[in-house]
């Protein structure tokens, strides 16, 4: 059977008709560190709902989307050391190239690991772009060693919009990591969510969050991780900041933040962006392989869970439509993910 992806060529809101359609579809010949992959499962992320409205490069039209994989690879390029074909794999994705919306995707090996032996094909899928923003986040940009868990016993990190695919990562290696773990949640569902995920306290993010921390006789945090967008709370967040204290944001912003607001605490702000390496072929672009291999040594060692909530079965456009129309709804609980 001719290998095929799903791609789209100018958006169509979801409510209004289905903008994707299948055609034949075969990756160029590998070159340097390309792995071609016979994708199994993909996850549904909120990146493909902003690359739907703002499609790739010309190029690359059709534009496929797909940021997360699960599949086997089947060719290799001349550079690659760290797989072979046969392999089972599970990979974050490149922004400037097709996704895994596809039968067949090129991907450079170095954003690429070994999957975890324990898990299926749709909760490997899951893992890789959660992940890796959380593990940067966390490690690369707050500056946490994962192995100081007697030292982030005494600290404190606030992780709003905690019950989503990052935030449920996010959560799980905060917990490894030792720190003491306040996430936030909008409803009963999504806060007892993050309460069995391992947070130690669960805020109302509908509420001013300082005042809901005094409450409760927190105090202020080290760290605070926002998963939604600064813009509304900025301010709030400085409130709820220790001196010296680190934000770290992967949510759109609109507006111009407050940024003077950080100097009487000497507290600083940074954005993650997990596809600012690859999009900019950064050196540290292998960096992203090896928190990978260290995802699935967790998953295998049971510190960390993948949290499918839906599946979707079977590579088609319609599939596609259903899986971003239901991430649309902005009350997604996990991940979201389709099994080829």
């Amino acid at each position: 059977m001719e290998p095929k992806a799903v791609g789209f060529e100018r958006y169509v809101p979801l409510d209004k008709g289905n903008g994707f359609f299948a055609f034949p579809y075969e990756p160029e010949r590998p070159r340097g560190h390309d792995l071609v992959v016979a994708v199994e499962a993909s996850s549904f992320n909120p990146t493909d709902l902003v690359h739907y409205k703002t499609p790739l490069a010309k190029e690359n039209t059709p534009s496929v989307l797909g940021f997360d994989g699960f599949g086997t690879v089947v060719r290799t390029g001349p550079q690659v050391v760290l797989f072979k074909p046969g392999d089972k794999v599970f990979f974050a994705g490149d922004q400037t190239r097709r996704g895994s919306f596809a039968d067949l995707e090129a991907i450079d090996e170095r954003i690429v690991a070994l999957a975890p032996s324990n898990l299926t094909p749709a909760q490997a899928s899951s893992i890789p772009l959660a992940f890796i923003t959380a593990w940067e986040s966390l490690v690369e940009k707050m500056g946490i060693d994962p192995r100081e868990t007697a030292v982030n016993k005494e600290k404190s990190v606030l992780i709003v919009n905690a019950s989503g695919g990052v935030g449920s990562i996010a959560v799980q290696l905060a917990k490894a990591f030792g720190l003491k773990v306040i996430a936030t949640a909008g409803r009963k569902e999504t806060a007892e969510w993050a309460s069995s995920n391992g947070a130690d306290y669960v805020l109302n993010h509908r509420m001013a969050l300082s005042e809901q921390l005094t409450e409760k006789g927190l105090g202020e945090v080290d760290f605070i991780l926002d998963l939604y967008g600064p813009d509304d709370r900025f301010s709030d967040f400085v409130t709820c900041l220790k001196p010296m204290g680190k934000i770290v944001s992967i949510g759109k912003s609109s507006a111009d933040l407050p940024l003077y607001l950080l100097k009487k605490k000497a507290a600083t702000f940074a954005w993650e962006w997990m596809f600012a390496k690859s999009t900019f072929r950064l050196e540290s672009l292998s960096t992203q392989h090896q928190i990978l291999a260290t995802a699935k040594q967790m998953a295998e060692e049971g510190k960390i869970r993948p949290r499918v909530t839906r599946v979707i079965k079977g590579l088609n456009p319609e599939s596609v439509r259903e899986g971003l129309t239901s991430l649309g709804h902005n009350d997604t609980i996990g991940k979201i993910v389709l099994v080829h």
